[in-house]
């Protein structure tokens, strides 16, 4: 992060499992800060530190979460924050019965000033995943409530993401198996409800993802064993996406949703670019980036339209262009078609996934 390697690590040097951290600046080939204790709360309770550890950093500010084991059995989340050079003190994290619930396998990320924390317990009697995130802008270090991110139960959680777009990955606890992901569109403070986003029929384990800030989309990678033996399988997914709504029969009335977009996008604009074949099209403006699609007839009536009928305003991460008229397509017409955000200044923001729709 900004040319500092941020470490946090467990040792028992005092007597007790205990947290750790130290900082190496590489410009000035040296450690800014070696072996300072960050779990002093966790072992005045009586608690040994447990794996995992885990660290993250954006633009200086630093997290780290771990498990505290005070009751065999019964481990704790527990997170400390670095904010301005200064550690916030180890505190517990979420609304589990600490001493009776078991927490396991959490996972941090700091996305500028939010950090978000992530693991499993079994408050309901079976592992299931939840997210408390807390807002660093104004000082302070306050976590909200949980919010659950998996539906019949999960495994080690993983968070990643950047900008408006966070996601944590999880695998679902019900055999076989499936990869599962809640996504947030506001930088980790909010997420909508878990969905299954692999296709493998084995049992799937052990998820792992990236953020792709470029395009938007995360990118995932996960074991299962639809062939009798563990393979390793790719996939992902985006959060915004854009809908072709209505039949597409000549004479009718449709028109294209948006939803998804980032929050930092609310009061922009989108515009949705059709084509007729995928294909390679760069974006304007000296954006540069592919969207996928060809540039063809279809592509040019919807860069004459945009603004204007092909476009539509973003609040709340959604919008709809206006109804038109189709025109008179053959039927088994194929149109792809993605959306762009924008702004009156033709700055371009998120892309979405390519689409189609069949016309009738």
């Amino acid at each position: 992060d900004n040319g500092v390697a941020h470490i946090a690590w467990i040792d028992n040097v005092s007597g007790v499992d205990a947290a750790y951290y130290s900082a190496y600046d590489f410009a000035a080939a040296m450690f800014t800060s070696m072996d300072v204790g960050i779990s002093a709360n966790a072992t005045l309770l009586g608690g040994d530190v447990d794996d995992p550890i885990q660290i993250s950093a954006d633009n200086g500010l630093v997290a780290v979460c771990f498990q505290n084991r005070i009751v065999s059995g019964a481990n704790e989340t527990y997170a400390n924050v670095m904010l301005g050079g200064a550690w916030n003190g180890d505190a517990l994290v979420g609304n589990f019965t600490a001493g009776v619930d078991d927490c396991d396998n959490n996972d941090i990320l700091v996305n500028g000033n939010n950090v978000i924390v992530a693991w499993e317990d079994n408050r309901t009697g079976s592992d299931e995943c939840y997210i408390a995130s807390a807002d660093t802008s104004g000082g302070g270090v306050v976590f909200g409530a949980d919010m659950l991110a998996s539906t019949v139960g999960a495994g080690y959680p993983r968070l990643m993401g950047g900008g408006d777009y966070v996601a944590c990955l999880t695998s679902s606890g019900a055999f076989p198996n499936t990869c599962e992901a809640a996504v947030s569109a506001d930088g980790g403070m909010t997420f909508g409800g878990a969905f299954s986003f692999s296709d493998t029929t084995g049992d799937a384990d052990y998820v792992e993802g990236a953020f792709n800030s470029t395009y938007g989309n995360f990118v995932t990678a996960w074991l299962s064993d639809d062939a009798g033996f563990n393979n390793c399988y790719a996939g992902g997914f985006r959060n915004q996406t854009a809908t072709a709504v209505g039949t597409f029969a000549p004479g009718n009335l449709v028109h294209f949703d948006a939803s998804g977009f980032g929050a930092s996008e609310n009061g922009n604009l989108f515009g949705v670019l059709l084509s007729g074949s995928t294909g390679s099209y760069l974006l304007p403006y000296g954006d540069g980036r592919d969207v996928g699609l060809t540039q063809d007839a279809f592509m040019s009536y919807s860069l004459g339209h945009i603004p204007g009928l092909m476009s539509g305003s973003l609040a709340g991460g959604a919008g709809s262009t206006v109804d038109v008229v189709m025109p008179n397509l053959a039927p088994g017409t194929m149109i792809y078609f993605a959306a762009v955000g924008f702004d009156a200044g033709a700055n371009l923001y998120s892309v979405t996934d390519i689409n189609s729709v069949t016309t009738l």
